[in-house]
């Protein structure tokens, strides 16, 4: 059985995005689950060393999952079984649509072969003890659209919630989210359905939650550079209102990130990459990414940020 999650919103798996330092932010901002980045199986058992690295976890996240990919259902129950002390969940990655995922017969290329797909989680959840929860796509391609089909056997199979990606394999993150297909998985479903797509603020998600009848909504790009979005959003549900975060504001969460990534020796090109995404939108911002880029420490990151944000004051 799923419990029962503080907040509707949660964080998606993000690749170069979902650091422990920016999953501790977004908790501590409202976001109601986390989950770490998506892990290979067949690399961790390979390499097992790395183990704890891919798994760590920030004190505050206490609905936390790990996500796996792979395509040899022993290969992810082996893999299910190492990371099961780290996590609260463990999620299969069904949606990733990245060529070298899906080349290696895992992510959203595992929609071609549903049976494949209820042998997986049938392992995954047999081998542990923790809920096992799936992350999808509506299929490969618009005339291919099988998401019923998977929702049948992951339930079959054990799953304890389903996250569906509005979009097909094929169209990557391009043209709109189907939120149609979502409500109707979501109108058969005897486990909890997550939506995800094109969630990019508070009454969107207000909207999407009413309209689908689902459960929680994850929320992807939206929150990249903008993690105050977790707090609007449950302010929003509970009050009908919500703070508009000031420069001020976005300076203190951005210095709230780097002390956390300090914390957690986050890699200075990741360190960097959340410092872009941080000022996305600000003008004069594109000048200034040279300047991040060029930074030889998170000091320097910093002081960058800093003196761009706080010359924003004065304008």
């Amino acid at each position: 059985m799923f419990p029962k999650i503080s907040s509707k919103a949660f964080l998606s798996p993000m690749a170069r995005v979902t650091d422990p330092a920016f999953r501790s932010l977004c908790k501590k901002l409202g976001a109601g689950l986390t989950v770490t980045e998506l892990i290979n199986a067949d690399g961790l058992l390979q390499n097992p060393s790395q183990l704890k690295s891919l798994v760590l976890r920030a004190d505050n996240e206490d609905s936390f999952a790990v996500q796996l990919f792979g395509s040899d259902p022993s290969s992810l129950a082996k893999a299910s079984v190492m990371v099961e002390p780290f996590a609260d969940f463990i999620d299969l990655n069904l949606g990733c649509p990245a060529h070298k995922v899906c080349r290696l017969g895992a992510g959203s290329e595992l929609l071609k072969y549903p049976s494949k797909v209820g042998d997986i989680v049938s392992a995954m959840v047999g081998a542990v003890d923790l809920p096992v929860t799936v992350k999808t796509r509506l299929g490969i391609d618009s005339s291919s659209i099988n998401v019923l089909d998977i929702l049948r056997v992951v339930e079959n199979s054990g799953a304890s919630l389903l996250t569906i990606h509005g979009r097909t394999r094929n169209q990557a993150y391009a043209g709109e989210a189907d939120w149609d297909w979502i409500k109707k998985v979501k109108e058969e479903s005897s486990i909890p359905i997550v939506g995800n797509g094109d969630v990019s603020s508070p009454e969107i998600f207000r909207d999407r939650l009413l309209s689908s009848g689902v459960d929680y909504i994850a929320v992807g790009r939206a929150a990249i550079g903008n993690p105050f979005l977790f707090r609007q959003i449950n302010d929003f549900l509970s009050d009908g209102s919500y703070k508009q975060f000031s420069l001020l504001d976005r300076l203190k969460i951005f210095n709230d990130y780097m002390f956390l990534s300090q914390e957690f020796k986050t890699k200075l090109l990741l360190q960097k990459l959340q410092a872009q995404h941080f000022i996305k939108g600000l003008k004069g911002a594109s000048q200034i990414r040279e300047k991040i880029s060029l930074a030889k420490s998170s000091e320097d990151i910093i002081s960058v940020v800093e003196s761009f944000i706080e010359r924003g004051f004065s304008e």
